[in-house]
């Protein structure tokens, strides 16, 4: 197995009824491929289907299981889910649902990804399971007076004398990697020095980071946000085999979790609307991707082939096909449980919520989205 998981195992086997040597028996034992364990969890699902289904209202947990075995960035992480099923099913259609909303929970809401998707997915989470619960009333619950807003300083990452922004905005040659539109203050700058513009369609651009900021772990001293967020890394190394742990400071802020694009692709992709794909004619080269048969790009294409080119003086690297793989393993799996679908509706109910509880000299959405930045990780 390309990672060791026995000091993660912990994070799984306390929600099930079993030892760390029972979960790696099956993990490791060679006799049960990948394919066996994986076709064994799908027949899990099946049968438990309807159990799965009534379990809630919003999200659909045989779908969001089903995805998380089909859609999985590594093999390793397949195994992984497979094996908590199988271990599971020994106890029962409950313990199946109790992984599976722990999954949810721990994992999805958690996620990384999420604190850029909403800055309220655990209030979401809290809103599927009491949900006579208003947003506004969810957002009340939280003490917003020693919020701190996390650094997204995009600039922090530096090779030779350029920034960050500007090291990705070179790699590009200073147009959006989807959509080939040219950076509009670029083009302002070079029409001040009197020098040839590029064709094309200007937009302002954004530095995307692929896998956002995560924050900081909360104290030891918060046994329950600390254990929860401990659930959340190893959920996360185990099922996509990347260590958020590693990545942790200035090392997120580096030319590989980067992507310079346009403001509504940068908006949308982190929305998971689109994905990446690898094109597998193409060196570095993706196809866009998108879930909705209506969703186009800013400038009405259903599709694009995007091409990274390394520099190498100075080097600025292209960005991480891992990373790319868990981005879209995450949108592919948000969107076929109905989790994209269901955050979208309630983030405009948490929009009204909030406007309507703000006044003139407040700054209370920005506290509160911080704060809950905080709690989401």
């Amino acid at each position: 197995m390309p990672l060791d998981r026995m000091e993660s195992w912990e994070s799984e086997y306390c929600l099930l009824s079993c030892s760390t040597a029972e979960y790696g028996y099956i993990y490791e034992n060679d006799e049960y491929s990948t394919d066996f364990l994986v076709d064994d969890a799908l027949e899990i699902i099946r049968a438990k289907e309807n159990e799965l289904r009534d379990a809630e209202d919003q999200v659909q947990l045989d779908d969001l299981l089903r995805g998380m075995l089909l859609h999985v960035p590594s093999a390793a992480g397949a195994r992984y889910v497979a094996v908590a099923l199988r271990l599971t099913d020994q106890e029962g259609t409950d313990a199946v649902v109790n992984i599976a909303k722990a999954w949810l929970k721990h994992l999805f809401f958690r996620s990384p990804f999420l604190n850029s998707l909403f800055h309220q997915p655990i209030l979401y989470f809290d809103h599927l399971l009491n949900p006579d619960l208003s947003v506004q009333a969810m957002s009340c619950r939280i003490d917003i007076s020693d919020s701190q807003t996390p650094s997204t300083d995009n600039t922090a990452h530096e090779i030779g004398s350029l920034t960050l922004t500007e090291n990705v905005a070179a790699r590009e040659d200073h147009r959006c990697a989807i959509t080939g539109c040219v950076d509009r203050l670029y083009a302002q700058k070079l029409r001040k020095q009197g020098d040839p513009i590029p064709a094309g369609a200007q937009r302002l651009m954004e530095a995307a980071h692929i896998i956002p900021f995560p924050l900081d772990l909360p104290a030891e001293s918060s046994k329950l946000v600390f254990r929860d967020s401990v659930h959340t890394l190893d959920m996360f190394r185990d099922w996509t085999t990347l260590d958020i742990r590693a990545l942790a400071g200035e090392k997120i802020n580096s030319p590989a979790n980067v992507i310079y694009m346009t403001y509504d692709e940068c908006l949308r992709f982190c929305r998971f609307e689109f994905y990446l794909e690898p094109d597998t004619d193409e060196p570095d080269g993706y196809q866009v991707k998108f879930h909705n048969d209506y969703d186009t790009l800013s400038t009405g294409a259903r599709t694009a082939l995007v091409n990274f080119k390394a520099l190498e003086d100075p080097k600025i690297e292209v960005p991480d096909p891992r990373f790319l793989a868990a981005h879209a393993a995450f949108s592919k799996v948000l969107h076929l449980c109905g989790v994209a679908e269901y955050w979208e509706r309630l983030e405009m109910q948490a929009d009204g919520d909030i406007v309507s509880g703000m006044n003139d000299e407040s700054n209370f959405a920005n506290r509160l989205s911080a704060k809950l930045a905080l709690l989401a990780y």
